[in-house]
């Protein structure tokens, strides 16, 4: 994950340029959490990774996704 996409195991056969809609569970670095609803284009395939680009990313969203990410990296560290 990143903060312009995203890559996920997927068994539906997505072409490039598909646009799907993907909700994820965004957790802040105090713990609360919130669902963010993305829609994303599908920029490539192999085998069954899906890789995958935001678009039309409100401010908000982008900021759920900045916290998503920095939970991550926080997590990983310990």
């Amino acid at each position: 994950m990143s903060e312009t996409g995203l890559r996920f195991q997927g068994h539906d056969n997505y072409p490039d340029g598909t646009v799907i809609r993907l909700s994820m569970l965004s957790r802040s670095l105090e713990g609360q959490e919130q669902p963010i609803h993305l829609e994303a284009r599908v920029c490539h395939r192999e085998g069954s990774s899906v890789g995958v680009e935001f678009e039309h990313v409100t401010l908000e969203q982008q900021a759920a996704i900045l916290e998503t990410l920095y939970q991550m990296i926080a997590l990983s560290r310990r």
